[in-house]
């Protein structure tokens, strides 16, 4: 299509790279790492809507707390119902969902109820803002095998070994189209099949290539 010229006539300050093919969530997200020069880095899906406010908690966060190294924001559907995602994957995150969720049906109020600063273990990877430095020196956060789906469960505990903090900001809000993406994309399992398949063939070559 004409996306990649539309960015060049429409926003000429933004860097753009426009890549031959579609590398996948992994190597597509580690080849702007390596280009990138500014001390925060937002990963962001295209299939967001972010406002300034959003942007604005999630990097104020980090400026503030030195331990923190990764913050994530609330994500809701164009309803305006809060999405149930990894960065609520937990005994209180499930609960505090559930219970919100009860209480949005009775009350019609699209309300936090329960705590909107969380101290987690990973975050849904569709927008998260995060140190630079990171992972040291390396810009490699990601197996350039992944396509679509699974990187919180490798990114985050390399994360969390490097003795940093990651924080789910549910003040800051962000509306993501995540079902309408899938959708068009060939739909959420076939997705995640061939995401994981590819990072398992991608190790399983890497461990008899040095064997």
């Amino acid at each position: 299509d004409n996306t990649c010229n539309t960015i060049f006539r429409c926003f000429p300050s933004v860097r753009l790279i426009c890549n031959r093919t579609n590398t996948g969530f992994g190597a597509g997200n580690n080849t702007g790492l390596r280009r990138s020069r500014y001390d925060h880095i937002l990963l962001i899906n295209p299939d967001t809507v972010a406002n300034a406010h959003a942007l604005r908690t999630l990097w104020v966060f980090l400026q503030e707390h030195p331990a923190v190294g990764v913050v994530g924001p609330e994500q809701m559907n164009v309803a305006g119902r809060f999405l149930f995602t990894t960065s609520k994957l937990s005994v209180g995150g499930v609960l505090t969902f559930l219970i919100e969720s009860v209480l949005w049906r009775l009350t019609s109020a699209r309300r936090i109820v329960f705590s909107p600063i969380i101290v987690v273990k990973q975050l849904n990877a569709g927008c998260i803002m995060a140190r630079r430095d990171i992972l040291g020196a390396t810009h490699q956060w990601f197996d350039p095998a992944l396509l679509f789906y699974g990187e919180e469960f490798s990114f985050f505990p390399r994360v969390c070994a490097r003795g940093l903090k990651i924080y789910f900001l549910r003040r800051a809000v962000i509306v993501h189209h995540r079902d309408r993406s899938i959708n068009q994309s060939g739909g959420r399992f076939r997705n995640a099949a061939l995401s994981f398949a590819s990072v398992a063939q991608s190790r399983i070559l890497r461990l008899t290539s040095s064997s």
